[in-house]
């Protein structure tokens, strides 16, 4: 672990949250709502973000680019950092990502391109790992470069949740190769290994990890889906689980997508959510753990939740 550098202490596995402080956040509602108290409060509950402050996108079109730039501008500052998922039904998809690289060159912010290592339909780990889709990969990256997306992080992903999970080893080589492959034509492209946070049963996920030499940010989905926060930050595979983990191998973390579960009336409501993860932001940004985080906002942005978020990373 880092040593502490002074300002809130980071609890994390082995520095759990002090009991004793009572904490100022919203009344408890929503999944989850009676773990809330047990994480501490800052001694302010606004902040304003001075990290890189992002938005995450299920798909890049101009629906939802219009979506985050009115989200932008409710909070009344731009984004950082655009996070998007690619459509990869096949290698045609992968290989020329032409309409999705081109609307997200136009607007600003450093992207993050979420991808996976192999489409929906065709290709297998083995062969993966063996380079026989090297020149897809090549033309991937070419295709960034030529769209002036040469900065993009590559957010490499299973095709399937549970991929990585049963074919760890495999996983591990595909995802060595792909990056070789990226940078056969791209030497300083930035690539990214993301993980859920909190531990899946019958999962360990650092049996897929591919090594510190082909990945530069260690990435953590962490959307609200109503578990104890305690576990959500203290436990195994939890925020600090992971910050400690990137650390310990020369990387930041990235709260690669967080935000409220799309479609859950109770998640709108669970304003702790919000004010907990901003408190956490801005306790891994004291200890200079974190690379960017990325908000994935529902269509109907409405409710206590939302009204905390603009409120807490407004400008």
């Amino acid at each position: 672990m880092l040593a502490a550098t002074g300002g809130p202490q980071v609890a994390g596995p082995h520095h759990p949250a002090a009991p004793q402080v009572t904490p100022r956040l919203p009344t408890p509602s929503g999944p989850g709502a009676p773990t809330q108290r047990s994480y501490p409060d800052l001694s302010s509950r606004h902040s304003a973000p001075t990290w890189r402050s992002g938005t995450h996108l299920n798909e890049p079109n101009a629906d939802s680019l219009r979506r985050a730039q009115q989200l932008a501008t409710d909070r009344g500052r731009p984004f950082d950092v655009v996070a998007a998922r690619l459509l990869a039904r096949t290698w045609e998809d992968i290989a020329r990502p032409t309409s999705a690289l081109g609307v997200l060159s136009r607007v600003p912010g450093r992207k993050v391109l979420e991808v996976p290592v192999l489409p929906d339909a065709g290709g297998s780990l083995t062969s993966c790992a063996k380079g026989r889709y090297h020149g897809y990969w090549r033309q991937f990256a070419q295709a960034v470069e030529a769209n002036g997306l040469g900065d993009a992080i590559i957010d490499l992903r299973p095709d399937t949740a549970d991929l990585a999970a049963k074919n760890p080893a495999e996983y591990a080589a595909c995802y060595r190769r792909v990056v070789q492959s990226l940078r056969s034509s791209q030497p300083r492209m930035q690539t990214q290994w993301s993980v859920p946070r909190g531990i899946q049963p019958g999962q360990d996920p650092l049996l897929s990890w591919p090594g510190a030499d082909v990945v530069m940010i260690v990435g953590v989905d962490a959307v609200d889906t109503g578990n104890d926060w305690g576990r959500t930050i203290n436990g195994r595979y939890g925020l600090n689980w992971w910050a400690d983990f990137a650390a310990r191998n020369g990387r930041q973390i990235a709260l690669a997508r967080w935000g409220l579960f799309p479609g859950s009336a109770t998640s709108h409501t669970n304003a702790p959510y919000i004010q907990n993860m901003h408190d956490w932001l801005v306790r891994a940004q004291v200890r200079k753990q974190l690379a960017y985080e990325a908000f994935t906002a529902p269509d109907d942005f409405t409710g206590a939740g939302p009204a905390v978020y603009r409120t807490l990373f407004s400008g």
